[in-house]
């Protein structure tokens, strides 16, 4: 063999160890490759648990995520070293940009302490006291006193704000309290959603959904890949113009006494015979509430033997409903004047016109009945109570007032049964109204045994009562998470003192936390018409309202001092 043959068989072999080396190193690096890949994959596409964070007042929200999103989601913080998906909720009054994962606006409302005297400011005057520029009250109209401005996202905001009259704060519904009052700005209702415009006040904040923090371009893509259903559930469920809070709300309006006999008879005959004549100056207001709610002082028959005092035209039921009213407490001391066939008759008027009675019936079980309905998604409880003692239920003839079991009549009075009824209520409904008819002629303080059972009232789940029977303006308190209003007044009557001739209207919203506001518009009677009164004739009533408001608390506080309260 020559040396050119050895030469050709030598090189051969070494290209062929060359190739089986190559390859061998060929099949390793890729062994290793995907290795590293299904490590790399593993982390990014692999189950992780979501957890959620953000400020306390947006719990709500996550609540409202987790029911949307059908999704296992978690409120927190992952323990340290556990792999997992952190989304931060962010709440911001700038507009969110395109691209960002938006969630929905919460309203959020320019709020000052319950009895500050300013009732509304121009959206100009609220900026200049947001940036220190105005710093007393007397500037805008109030009294001497520093303004003491709060921010935050602190849930318990408003309480704080409840605490210091000088107080003024920007608060999310969330934040929102029956003892603080929302400001009106300029020409918006805020707390009605009716924003036309030109106040330069911003009427919400937008819950924004991110990482929570800056992400490689590889983990983002991993992020994205392992939450697409979720992230499109958000997006299905979700959208920057969607109301989070507000939008499911019931309000009502609510009045004190109505009497349809007497003056008020010979006045409407001497405009017409049309009762419609009474309500026609408060008629838009009562009528823009979900629900409406009044205190009938009167039967409407035209059947009955007179026992004490005052009967209406059944034809009033018309001009009740025309006015907006929804419901009507027959619980009082002058609903069997007329005796029980005049009550029947009232039940059935009321009915037939599309109000629901309440408090009263041919017997224990048809006045002690809980009215309970739903509007708009919140589900409403509403009971009726009056007083039944020596000289309240005054009568020409002995009569029990108490509804038996084969008797009609009103419902009593009766802490036991009211503690469970009140029970009953709570565990059925979201929101719980309770009317009572109570209290001395004519005082302007509630008595002793009316502020005993409202604190108990409220503590018993109440979540706003309302009072009347005194014929004159008393206080209101606050307690628990709602108010006790103990008289409105007299809304429509005859009587001519003039302390009997003022009244109030009372405006509530509610949430399914209960109760977000109460307001009060003062009315007076005029020719037997009750009519809102404006300027600083409305601001002397609001003054009474508040100083009598003021003895109630420094009552209470003395009481506390003195002994624990029991409630």
């Amino acid at each position: 063999m020559d040396v050119t043959g050895r030469r050709r068989r030598w090189l051969v072999m070494c290209v062929g160890r060359l190739e089986r080396l190559l390859a061998g190193l060929t099949m390793q690096t890729g062994l290793v490759a995907i290795f590293f890949t299904s490590i790399f994959g593993l982390s990014i596409l692999g189950r992780r648990e979501v957890y959620v964070t953000g400020d306390p007042i947006l719990y709500g929200v996550y609540r409202m995520l987790v029911l949307e999103t059908a999704r296992p989601l978690r409120w927190g913080w992952p323990r340290p070293g556990k792999p997992a998906d952190v989304y931060r909720m962010e709440l911001r009054t700038e507009p969110p940009v395109a691209g960002e994962l938006v969630l929905g606006r919460i309203p959020r409302f320019p709020a000052v302490y319950y009895w500050n005297p300013v009732q509304d400011i121009s959206g100009e005057e609220l900026q200049q006291v947001l940036a220190g520029k105005i710093r007393n009250w007397a500037e805008l109209g109030g009294e001497d006193r520093a303004i003491v401005c709060f921010s935050g996202p602190d849930p318990d905001l408003g309480k704080r704000l409840a605490r210091e009259p000088g107080g003024l704060a920007v608060l999310y519904w969330p934040q929102l309290v029956p003892e603080v009052r929302v400001l009106q700005v300029g020409c918006n209702d805020w707390l009605s959603f009716q924003d036309r415009g030109g106040d330069g006040f911003p009427g919400c904040g937008w819950v924004v959904l991110s990482p929570v923090r800056p992400l490689a371009w590889w983990e983002e893509l991993g992020w994205q890949l392992r939450n697409i259903k979720l992230i499109r559930r958000i997006k299905r469920g979700f959208s920057w113009n969607r109301w989070l809070y507000g939008q499911e709300r019931l309000t009502l309006t609510a009045v004190g006494d109505i009497m349809l006999d007497r003056g008020v008879a010979r006045t409407v005959k001497e405009q017409g015979g049309d009762y419609r004549y009474v309500f026609a100056r408060t008629a838009p207001i009562l009528a823009r509430a979900d629900r409406t709610l009044g205190n009938l002082e009167c039967p409407l028959s035209l059947r009955g033997c007179q026992i004490n005092m005052f009967r209406g035209h059944p034809a009033a039921a018309a001009a009740l409903r025309a006015a907006g009213f929804d419901l009507v407490s027959l619980a009082n001391n002058h609903i069997l004047d007329y005796g029980p066939e005049a009550l029947a008759d009232t039940l059935d008027i009321v009915k037939s016109h599309g109000m629901t009675p309440l408090g009263a019936g041919r017997n224990r079980a048809e006045a002690r009945r809980i009215h309970f309905e739903t509007v708009n998604r919140i589900r409403a409880a509403f009971l009726a109570y009056t007083e039944v003692r020596p000289g309240f239920t005054y009568t020409r003839t002995g009569v029990e007032w108490r509804a038996g079991p084969d008797r009609a009549g009103v419902n009593p009075v009766d802490t036991e049964e009211m503690r469970r009824e009140l029970a009953a209520a709570r565990r059925r409904a979201d929101v719980v109204v309770v009317t009572v008819h109570w209290g001395d002629e004519y005082q302007g303080l509630p008595n002793p045994f009316q502020r005993q059972l409202a604190r108990e009232l409220l503590a018993c789940g109440a979540d706003l009562v309302v009072g009347h029977h005194p014929h004159v303006i008393q206080g209101v308190v606050f307690g628990g998470k709602g108010a006790a209003a103990f008289s409105l007044g007299n809304f429509v009557f005859d009587q001519k003192v003039w302390d009997r001739r003022e009244g109030l209207i009372l405006e509530a919203c509610f949430d399914r936390a209960g109760l977000r506001q109460v307001r009060f518009l003062p009315v007076r009677i005029l020719g037997e018409q009750p009519r809102l009164l404006q300027g600083e004739e409305a601001r002397r009533v609001w003054r009474r309202l508040a100083y009598l408001s003021k003895k109630l608390q420094e009552t209470a506080a003395a009481r506390k001092r003195e002994m624990p309260n029991p409630w």
